[in-house]
């Protein structure tokens, strides 16, 4: 076996005992271990249940946890000491991230077409100048911390559970319950913070 074999399974035997996270990963291979977890959904949730019979490895959910890398790496850090914690304006490239969550799931139908709509890869494609890869694989690399495969990350259905709080409100009365503070739980695991940790 040549050395190239040899260290290509060594990285497949990581990435399936889940110790990928040993050294620097490629946001390829965080979504491989992303979609080795179980679904995040679970029909007896409210709003989890727009969720419930899709893969960890689904396209609509990893495209998710990328337009909440954006959202999240748009949005200024937010201090929760403070009670109530100031809530921070929303930008129009996190608003942007926010909306295009609609085209993405079809209205929050999870039995929507296998291949993302139209509007979906216009959406993606205007955020695209605003990605940031090091905050992508930072929030990956958050919702897989201490899960192995075949597990249900909390953090991972944490925030699709606040996702399909937002579908429940409506996307278009997002600022109007921002506002109120109702996600800013949601900012906190977009921006892989430790307080998310006060989330269950």
């Amino acid at each position: 076996m040549d050395l190239q074999s040899s260290m290509m399974m060594n990285v497949g035997d990581l990435l399936r005992t889940g110790h990928v996270m040993a050294f620097e990963c490629s946001v390829t291979a965080l979504e491989t271990q992303i979609g080795l977890l179980e679904s995040p959904g679970c029909n007896h949730i409210r709003h989890l249940s727009w969720v419930g019979d899709v893969g960890a490895g689904d396209l609509r959910v990893l495209n998710t946890l990328w337009l909440l890398s954006i959202f999240g790496a748009h949005m200024p850090d937010v201090s929760v000491e403070r009670s109530p914690p100031t809530v921070p304006d929303v930008s129009q490239v996190s608003l942007a991230a926010i909306n295009a969550l609609e085209s993405l799931w079809c209205n929050a139908s999870h039995s929507g077409p296998l291949n993302l709509g139209e509007t979906w890869q216009q959406s993606k494609q205007s955020l695209m100048l605003y990605y940031n890869a090091e905050a992508h694989k930072r929030l990956l690399k958050f919702l897989l911390h201490r899960t192995q495969p075949g597990s249900r990350s909390p953090y991972l259905r944490a925030a699709l559970l606040h996702v399909g709080r937002i579908f429940h409100f409506r996307v278009c009365n997002f600022i109007a319950f921002w506002k109120n503070g109702r996600f800013l739980m949601l900012l906190l695991i977009a921006q892989s913070r430790k307080e998310s940790l006060m989330v269950y």
